[in-house]
């Protein structure tokens, strides 16, 4: 039932617009909910807070999505945290008057979310980070490790891009002929060039079936993810950053000591591989694999993804 509760849900929080916090979230919001902005070099950043208790930080793939798909997390660990939702540069219902490569880097995403720790006047807080949100919370507990109790990676990319050299490949492999084909169609480069939103869009519609193990789940993903679901622009900058700072995390994590947690989909197309990257700069670092699942465990096998955060949860200091 929770399972079918929880696939439900994907098609109305995946959506767009102003966070609506739905039914299987009321007792986390009945605990106090509101949303605010931190303004930062030309623009605002928008969030939202769900609950009380022990600050937990969501933050969302992509790069270039917007948080709202994560709200069944904050559902399934329960009323025990107080859940901060960020809306990242160039997403949702943040503001920004530039979208360049002055304000889209690693660096201004790093130090928008030490912004948002410092309005929220908080010590530290646990950082939830899913795909390229675990990404994005590698390189915060870097560059902030006094700030961050405990670590949660789920479905994270790697520590360097070298997950980039298979990510596409293990989901094309998991399309029909016709999906292959579309997804062919629309990485084209001109065509990408002379449409990127659109380009992005329509690949992720025919790759859906290769982010999951359940094709019904990439279904209603599919189904429910309109064109300005995430951006385009926000990625390809991102992205463009990354390679050309040479992105290479793992010296830097090697220093850290806080507890981490690195939770993956067996048939994730990021693979085991990124994991077990992850794991050799990080020793303190648990994996938990969970099987018959893919690039959303919270959505495909909410039971065993929720039993094992809580259970890390529970054991990290306070």
């Amino acid at each position: 039932m929770k399972r079918l509760q929880t696939l439900a849900a994907i098609v109305s929080l995946i959506l767009p617009g102003p966070v609506a916090f739905a039914a299987e979230t009321s007792a986390v919001a009945a605990g106090g909910s509101s949303e605010g902005e931190v303004r930062v070099p030309g623009g605002a950043l928008h969030y939202a807070v769900l609950g009380e208790g022990e600050p937990l930080l969501l933050l969302a793939g992509g790069p270039g999505m917007p948080p709202d798909y994560m709200q069944p997390i904050a559902a399934g660990l329960g009323t025990k945290y107080r859940y901060i939702l960020l809306d990242q540069r160039g997403t949702g219902r943040t503001r920004q008057d530039v979208l360049d490569t002055t304000t889209v880097n690693l660096d201004t995403y790093v130090a928008d979310v030490e912004a948002l720790r410092a309005q929220l006047h908080l010590d530290k807080w646990v950082v939830l980070g899913h795909s390229w949100g675990g990404m994005l919370a590698m390189a915060y507990a870097t560059r902030h490790p006094g700030r961050v109790q405990a670590l949660v990676l789920v479905a994270s990319g790697g520590p360097t891009l070298r997950f980039m050299d298979y990510f596409f490949d293990n989901q094309v492999a998991r399309l029909t002929l016709e999906e292959r084909e579309i997804f062919k169609y629309w990485s084209d480069p001109a065509r990408s060039a002379a449409d990127p939103q659109r380009a992005l869009y329509e690949r992720f519609r025919a790759a859906a079936p290769g982010y999951v193990f359940d094709r019904k789940v990439a279904l209603l993903m599919a189904a429910a993810t309109p064109p300005q679901a995430f951006s385009a622009e926000v990625y390809n900058l991102m992205m463009a950053d990354l390679r050309a700072r040479a992105y290479d995390l793992r010296s830097a994590l090697e220093r850290l000591s806080f507890p981490v947690l690195i939770i993956q989909g067996r048939q994730d197309p990021v693979g085991d591989s990124t994991a077990h990257e992850i794991r050799g700069s990080l020793p303190q670092a648990s994996i938990q694999f969970i099987e018959r699942c893919g690039h959303f465990p919270w959505i495909e096998q909410p039971e065993p993804f929720f039993r094992d955060v809580s259970t890390f949860l529970s054991g990290a200091p306070r």
